[in-house]
């Protein structure tokens, strides 16, 4: 009984911390498409940001390109998109 609820606690313990990082991984994905220039083949549309691909260039809202709109992002610049 006891070895069951020491790993229940640890379990819940990394859903809570893998919970609190979620904003913190999803940053690090932007940053890092923002940072590194890759050249996909592929190119995606999408309308929201949060459904970006990662094997695949994105256009947002079907005209915008991902670049554009990450610079913007990251430099604190007001987005019109």
């Amino acid at each position: 009984n006891y070895s069951n609820v020491m790993i229940l606690s640890l379990f819940v313990w990394y859903i809570y911390y893998f919970v609190g990082n979620f904003k913190y991984m999803y940053n690090r994905f932007m940053l890092e498409r923002y940072l590194y220039f890759n050249n996909y083949k592929r190119v995606r549309r999408i309308n929201n940001i949060n459904n970006m691909f990662r094997n695949s260039k994105n256009l947002l809202f079907g005209y915008v390109d991902e670049d554009v709109y990450l610079r913007d992002y990251f430099s604190g610049y007001s987005n019109k998109y």
